[in-house]
């Protein structure tokens, strides 16, 4: 046992001497390229890691560039809708605006002036309902006339039969009729109805709508007797329902001195 063990140990000794003496000759054989048969070796077997290192290292780099071109693109077109968003915000304000100065000039065209008038009496038991003005139709009244406060804000519309030297106007707060209304906001568009109290409901907002507490509102036009933009109140409270949310409103001329009135004389007859 112990002659075969000394035996392989001077095999494995050979073999060590032989190959390292293989090795010192391969490298002073030179091939017709000025290399030695070493370095030739050495070159055929690193090649390939080699080549497989550098591959790895560019497919991670082609992919850690893609990564962060996708995400740059991303956030410029998060940041470019967002851009978009407020320019089709302020594009809804600046129309609102050309709006309004249209409906003034128009005004200016067709009348020098609103007619004033002062508030007469109110309906003790329904004070929400209908109110009546010191001018009729002697001065041009005539039922369907828009009918705003001394402020510019809505207050509702003559109804018939208007009298000879005083009118009826019947309130956006009474529980008759309603006022087509949106969102400054951003133009959501529903009806303002009243219930003869101090506040009025906006209908037909869907739940998934965004209306926030203090949202200003505006008539739209949609309703064909009110002209657009006239301020008319805020939103003082919104509850979520299924599919169609509350959303309560306080008009404006509620909260001011309804004394002095501004009649538009060229409103449409009802």
């Amino acid at each position: 046992m112990q002659r075969n063990e000394g035996g392989n140990r001077t095999a494995v000794f050979l073999v060590a001497v032989l190959f390292l003496n293989l090795i010192l000759m391969s490298g002073r054989i030179v091939l017709k390229d000025d290399r030695s048969l070493l370095m030739t070796i050495v070159g055929f077997v690193v090649t390939p890691v080699e080549v497989g290192f550098q591959a790895t290292v560019d497919f991670i780099s082609r992919n850690l560039r893609h990564y962060v071109f996708v995400t740059n693109t991303f956030q410029r077109y998060r940041r470019l809708k967002q851009e978009q968003s407020r320019l089709k915000y302020e594009n809804y304000r600046l129309r609102r605006r050309l709006d309004a100065l249209d409906f003034s000039r128009r005004t200016q065209l067709e009348t020098p002036r609103l007619l004033a008038a002062q508030l007469v009496r109110v309906d003790p038991n329904f004070p929400f309902d209908t109110i009546r003005v010191d001018q009729g139709s002697l001065r041009g009244v005539r039922p369907g006339m828009v009918v705003l406060n001394d402020a510019g804000d809505l207050v509702g519309r003559v109804i018939a039969p208007v009298q000879l030297f005083a009118a009826r106007v019947r309130l956006i707060t009474s529980a008759s009729g309603g006022v087509g209304a949106s969102i400054e906001r951003d133009r959501m568009e529903g009806l303002i109805t009243g219930n003869n109290s101090r506040f009025c409901d906006f209908r037909y907002l869907m739940e998934s709508l965004t209306v926030r507490v203090g949202d200003e509102v505006v008539t739209s036009g949609t309703d064909g007797i009110y002209p657009p933009g006239l301020p008319l109140g805020k939103v003082v409270e919104v509850q979520k329902a299924q599919l169609i949310q509350k959303v309560r409103v306080q008009p404006f001329f509620v909260t001011r001195p309804l004394k002095k009135l501004l009649i538009i004389p060229h409103a449409t007859q009802d």
